[in-house]
């Protein structure tokens, strides 16, 4: 599984230097972080897909984020997502993975507009449902995401 998901996400990052609207960076999302890359369909709709190889709890998974208007200064777009991937728990002789599912909703902005325009931030606050045998989630997660833009 995570070959797949690698080889996905090295055939979306070249695609994605091309593409008119896509993002990769950064995305943590209790309990798990890891590398993201997004590609904006239209003005509303954006597809995310996660590779949370990082922390305690590692994950794969997909989003859909749907952007509302942008307002103010700095770009602020209000979104909703909803995600379902794998997670997966390694300890000592523990390993399991199970699917899972979450959503929730944040703020996309341009905080970092003083380094370069391309960057966009996000912050986030939802709820997901995980059932490993040994590591039980259901939970409010906290998530904070930093993309590069390429193609604005």
């Amino acid at each position: 599984m995570k070959k797949l998901f690698i080889i996905f996400l090295i055939i979306f990052s070249t695609k994605s230097l091309y593409a008119q609207k896509a993002s990769l960076g950064l995305q943590y999302t209790f309990p798990s972080y890891g590398i993201s890359g997004k590609y904006h369909v239209n003005d509303h709709n954006c597809v995310q897909a996660v590779f949370g190889a990082f922390g305690v709890l590692s994950n794969y998974t997909g989003r859909y984020n749907y952007l509302f208007e942008e307002r103010g200064q700095r770009n602020v777009k209000p979104f909703l997502y909803a995600q379902a991937g794998i997670w997966k728990y390694q300890f000592l002789t523990i390993d399991e993975s199970t699917m899972g599912f979450g959503f929730g909703a944040g703020l996309e902005f341009d905080w970092f507009y003083f380094i370069s325009e391309n960057l966009s931030t996000t912050i986030e606050i939802g709820y997901g449902n995980v059932d490993l045998v040994y590591y039980e989630l259901g939970f409010t997660s906290f998530g904070f995401g930093l993309h590069y833009n390429f193609g604005y």
